[in-house]
C-alpha cells in the first residue's frame, strides 16, 4: 500500500542561479544581471526570472581648476583693456591686451609678464602675472632758422610736449632789422616774437633780416 505524500507546507526553493544581463538591454559591465528561481507550490513547479539592479560605475575624478591672476600697471596717460575681463583666469587659456593711449600720448611698450610693443597682445594664462604698460607724451618738433644779422631764440630743433605753447623771440643785430617771418612757409610779418599755441604737429619757423640803411 503507497503511502500518500504530504502537501507543501512553504516555497521550496529548487535552484538559484544568476546570468549576465547580455540580451536585457543593459550594457555589459554595468554590473547588472538577471536571476532566476525555481519554486515548488503545491506540487507545481514555478519559474520565475526579474532583473537585479544595475551597480553605477565609479565616477571619473577631475582635477582641481587653476586659476590665475592678472594684474595691470599704467605708467603714463592711457588705460589697458582685457578681453576676456575677469578677476581670474583658468590655467593655459589666453587674454588679450589692449593698450589704449589717452590724447597727446603714445603706447611705448609692455614690461613685467610681457614684454616688445605688439598692440593688441595675446598672452597664455599659465601663471600669475603682473604687466607693465608705459606711456610717453607726444612730442613734437618745430624747427627754427634765421638768416644772417639776426638771431631767434630759441633756436634748431625745438622739442615741444603736445599741446603746450611755445613762443619764439625774433632779434636783428645792429644795424639790421627784421625783413619777414615765415611759419610753415607762410609770411606773418616782420614780428619780433611768434608763438606757437597748443602745439599738436611739427612746425617750422624762419626770420630774415637786412641791413638798416639811413638817409
Amino acid at each position: 500500500m503507497r503511502r500518500p505524500r504530504p502537501g507543501p507546507t512553504a516555497l521550496e526553493p529548487i535552484v538559484n542561479a544568476t546570468f549576465p544581463a547580455r540580451s536585457a538591454g543593459i550594457p555589459l559591465g554595468s554590473g547588472a544581471g538577471r536571476a532566476r528561481a525555481r519554486f515548488r507550490v503545491a506540487g507545481v513547479l514555478v519559474l520565475l526570472a526579474f532583473a537585479t539592479a544595475a551597480v553605477a560605475a565609479p565616477l571619473t575624478t577631475r582635477p582641481p581648476l587653476i586659476l590665475h591672476s592678472l594684474s595691470l600697471d599704467v605708467l603714463g596717460d592711457g588705460r589697458v583693456t582685457r578681453d576676456p575681463d575677469v578677476p581670474d583666469y583658468p590655467a593655459g587659456n589666453p587674454v588679450v591686451l589692449t593698450a589704449v593711449p589717452d590724447s597727446g600720448w603714445i603706447f611705448a611698450g609692455w614690461s613685467g609678464g610681457a614684454t616688445g610693443t605688439t598692440n593688441p597682445l595675446r598672452v597664455t594664462m599659465d601663471a600669475d602675472r603682473v604687466i607693465g604698460a608705459t606711456f610717453t607724451a607726444v612730442v613734437w618738433t618745430i624747427t627754427a632758422s634765421a638768416g644772417s644779422g639776426g638771431r631767434i631764440s630759441p633756436g634748431g630743433l625745438v622739442p615741444v610736449s603736445y599741446g603746450a605753447d611755445q613762443t619764439f623771440t625774433i632779434t636783428p643785430l645792429s644795424g639790421y632789422h627784421v625783413v619777414a617771418v615765415r611759419v610753415d612757409g607762410i609770411a606773418v610779418g616782420p614780428v619780433t616774437s611768434y608763438t606757437f599755441l597748443q602745439v599738436t604737429a611739427d612746425h617750422t619757423i624762419t626770420a630774415s633780416f637786412a641791413v638798416t640803411t639811413t638817409r
